[in-house]
């Protein structure tokens, strides 16, 4: 009995039984990276029909940035209205703490103690603290494609895979 004999036969045996399976599975892997690539291309041209589609000079030359109307705002592209709206918050909340600081408060009740700028630092620095670990999981980055990007990439990805199985069909051995 040759031990290598079976050996080499098993394994020629394994071979030809994992072929396809290991081929189904480079030729998944081939549409998986295609369709990735067909969302990150579609991503791509939106984000670039939005940039060159919008001027910015002409938008600024219409009025005042801060405290504009709905209209307005909403031919801004979306990253600029993420942008927008951060500003306008923190523009509240720093007229919320002005505010707050004209109104009798920590040096009117506690004898001048401390005064209202350290109470309020003091206030910021553990206000800041708990925003961050409230904020930092539930914040998700929003792309400025819309909805349907995802079936649009995989119908990119499924023609170019059609084109390669077509090319690969073509070249086959006799």
């Amino acid at each position: 009995m040759n031990v290598l004999g079976i050996l080499e036969n098993g394994l020629f045996a394994l071979g030809q039984v994992l072929r396809f399976p290991v081929m189904a599975l480079l030729w998944a892997c081939v549409a998986a990276i295609l369709v990735l690539a067909g969302g990150t291309l579609m991503e791509f041209l939106v984000r670039r029909r939005e940039r060159h589609g919008f001027d910015i000079e002409g938008w600024l030359g219409q009025g005042a940035l801060l405290g504009l109307d709905a209209p307005r705002r909403a031919r801004l592209p979306k990253p600029l209205q993420r942008l927008l709206g951060e500003i306008d918050q923190g523009r509240a909340g720093n007229d919320a703490s002005v505010a707050a600081r004209m109104a009798p408060g920590v040096e009117a009740t506690a004898g001048a103690k401390e005064s209202v700028d350290e109470a309020e630092l003091k206030s910021y620095v553990l206000q800041n603290v708990s925003e961050q670990k409230k904020s930092a999981p539930t914040e998700t980055q929003q792309s400025p494609a819309e909805p349907g990007r995802d079936l649009r990439a995989l119908w990119v990805g499924l023609a170019v895979l059609g084109l390669l199985a077509g090319w690969r069909w073509r070249r086959r051995p006799a």
